[in-house]
């Protein structure tokens, strides 16, 4: 207990201000200790103050493009099946009053037990895995199924047989029930025994190098189209 005397002061004294003196701002100022509350940022000569467009990462027109590092580029699209064009330029000049389907599949016995209680998407992807054929034309009265290929072949034949059996028991073909069906065989070329082959199965070959005759539009019933 201290008695007769006068009680120290508790509160720190601020220190006494000092001179600060930066050759990089060009200007000297007073500094003093203030509480962080009262703290405030010290004002900058406009002399020193550097522009954005002086700035030395400030670059003007396109950047440089490193090797290593290639700008982006669209990615190009997939060309187009050259089968198919020939497909569709072959209905549009023949039929071109027929409606078409692309790729058509064929569900065979076993991919149909597989697809039961699949959802209709599901089918639809498993479905992408049975037979197929390059293209299907049909009109009122009758479906044009067709197969394009570079060089007729006997599997090319085959495999139009193969389809047109099951597509009488395909579900999704119910409204073609009753239609006629034709079979066309589109080719560049193809071999005379090929051909009869075809002929004899009741395919049709349309070939580029073959007679005019060969090459006629197929007949339209009055109400084909």
């Amino acid at each position: 207990m201290i008695c007769g005397g006068v009680l120290p002061s508790l509160r720190r004294e601020a220190p006494p201000p000092f001179l600060v003196t930066s050759p990089l701002l060009g200007f000297s100022v007073h500094h003093f200790d203030f509480e962080p509350a009262e703290r405030c940022a010290a004002p900058r000569h406009p002399s020193t103050s550097i522009a954005p467009s002086r700035a030395p990462w400030h670059r003007r027109g396109p950047m440089p493009v490193d090797d290593d590092f290639p700008t982006p580029s669209r990615p190009n699209r997939q060309a187009p099946r050259a089968d198919l064009v020939r497909f569709r330029a072959w209905r549009e000049r023949h039929l071109p009053h027929a409606s078409y389907l692309i790729t058509p599949s064929f569900w065979t016995p076993a991919g149909t037990a597989r697809a039961q209680g699949l959802q209709d998407h599901e089918r639809r992807m498993l479905k992408r895995w049975e037979p197929q054929i390059t293209g299907l034309a049909y009109t009122g009265r009758r479906i044009y199924m067709t197969v394009v290929a570079t060089i007729g072949g006997y599997e090319h034949v085959a495999r139009l047989l193969h389809a047109r059996v099951l597509m009488r028991d395909d579900p999704d073909y119910t409204q073609h029930r009753g239609k006629r069906v034709s079979m066309l065989l589109l080719c560049e070329d193809c071999t005379a025994a090929v051909a009869d082959f075809a002929r004899r199965q009741r395919v049709r070959t349309v070939t580029t190098r073959s007679s005019s005759a060969s090459q006629r539009a197929p007949a339209l019933s009055p109400g084909d189209a």
